[in-house]
């Protein structure tokens, strides 16, 4: 099973063209069906408004397991999120167990909305399956506030201790908002997309281990009160194993009301996705 808050990245594009969903026939099946029909292998929309379970849209899949303080029934990013999760950077995630670890150069593509809110300098997990026991070895995709740097969202394969494949890219904070973040790996390259637009880009050819580490939304794999999100997350994980499929038209940002699409060109997901 592959798992990431995937999406589609975008290759090369001859064309794109942009679809209003208010006017589209495609309006009336949904956010959630679109996605579906990206056949991704994971997909937790995180618009659960009860219980500690959180549901996979996806048949055979993990569902997630509510831990600490996490909030139900947040406002979405858009109207057809319906609801999302809100996360107070303290204590809390959300656990789906040794899933997805995407071992070797196995590809895959992660993608999630986000709502960051950072106050204080740190790290705060959107997605992670990372062993952080020395060695350090698996995948993550987080955001961070540092004094230097200032705001900024990363990507990172993580296969020897220090040693990674990290694409990156800074943002402005506040004001507070959504934005689209998506993380991907092709066999030998990691992307990070921000608000649609590829922003990075790493070529590292080198294996992950296998870990037994959780995969956890908004917290550190090994510590629910460990690196967490602040803010909140909407469609958060999706993910979806590599397919050439040139000439399809493949959603690259979903932004409601506007989806754009890419119509010729290759157009990928890479690897499995997992949506958020």
């Amino acid at each position: 099973m592959r798992w990431l808050v995937v999406s589609m990245m975008l290759i090369g594009c001859d064309r794109l063209f942009a679809v209003d969903l208010l006017a589209s026939p495609d309006a009336a099946v949904g956010y959630g069906a679109l996605v579906l029909n990206d056949h991704p292998v994971s997909y937790l929309p995180l618009d659960d408004t009860a219980g500690i379970k959180v549901r996979n849209l996806v048949a055979g899949q993990p569902e997630g397991l509510l831990q600490g303080n996490v909030t139900l029934g947040a406002a979405p990013p858009f109207p057809e999120a319906v609801h999302a999760m809100g996360f107070d950077g303290a204590s809390g995630g959300i656990d789906l167990g040794n899933a997805f670890g995407f071992v070797g150069n196995a590809t895959f593509s992660v993608e999630a909305w986000v709502l960051p809110d950072f106050i204080s300098d740190g790290f705060y997990t959107v997605i992670s399956k990372r062993d952080d026991d020395v060695p350090q070895q698996g995948w993550l995709l987080f955001g961070a506030k540092d004094p230097g740097r200032g705001t900024y969202f990363a990507y990172s394969r993580q296969f020897s201790g220090t040693a990674s494949s990290y694409a990156s890219g800074d943002f402005v904070s506040p004001p507070v908002v959504w934005h689209h973040v998506v993380g991907t790996y092709d066999g030998a390259t990691t992307a990070y997309y921000f608000d649609g637009k590829q922003v990075d880009t790493q070529t590292v050819a080198a294996s992950v281990p296998s870990t037994t580490a959780e995969l956890t939304i908004g917290c550190a794999s090994s510590d629910p009160m460990a690196a967490v999100w602040r803010g909140a997350i909407a469609q958060g994980s999706d993910l979806r194993p590599r397919a050439d499929r040139a000439t399809d038209r493949r959603p690259l940002h979903r932004r409601a009301p506007v989806m754009i699409y890419c119509m010729a060109g290759r157009a990928w997901p890479v690897g499995p996705a997992v949506m958020l």
